[in-house]
């Protein structure tokens, strides 16, 4: 595998999967998505993708209060914390904390998101309303420090947010690929 400036060459078919390391097996991936892929075969890949727009159409893009949007954000908060619990030895009591407060920001984020778009002017013929969209939200709160987000809340989604990135462990194994 060559590295350069954050990319890496990666193979389509896996080595450990029977694929060549030639040219035609190869092509130009980030570091993070090629520790995330690790070993699988291009069809999970696919249907990882298509299944990831998926859920985040049901959890982020049109969020709401239904029990499917909410598990949706539950299991990616639970991975994080699983993943930041497993990076930094936290105990189950820090990790089940850091959840819940990360949960309580999401919470908070799908209130006010329904909140500005119950504020928005009503449709026009001509003129399309404009979207609000879950990662403006998320940003402004984290940046302006809106008061209903307490900054417990808002330290445990930025802290936990940080372990979607690939670790050290996933970067060595993907380099050996």
């Amino acid at each position: 595998m060559v590295k350069s400036k954050g990319y890496v060459f990666d193979h389509v078919v896996p080595l450990e999967l029977g694929g060549d390391d030639e040219p035609y097996n190869m092509l130009l991936a980030c570091t993070s998505c090629n520790g995330l892929r690790w070993d699988h075969h291009p069809e999970t890949i696919r249907r990882i993708l298509f299944l990831g727009v998926i859920a985040n159409q049901l959890g982020y893009k049109n969020p709401s209060t239904s029990a499917a949007s909410k598990s949706v954000r539950s299991m990616r908060a639970k991975r994080l914390a699983d993943n930041a619990k497993r990076r930094r030895n936290l105990t189950s009591r820090e990790s089940a904390k850091l959840l819940r407060r990360f949960n309580k920001f999401e919470d908070e984020i799908v209130r006010l998101l329904q909140d500005l778009k119950r504020e928005r002017p009503a449709k026009k013929s001509a003129a399309k309303r404009p979207k609000v969209r879950w990662t403006e939200v998320v940003d402004t709160v984290l940046r302006d420090g809106d008061r209903a987000v307490p900054p417990r809340y808002r330290d445990a989604y930025k802290l936990l947010v940080s372990y979607e990135d690939p670790g050290p462990e996933e970067a060595n194994i993907s380099a050996q690929a």
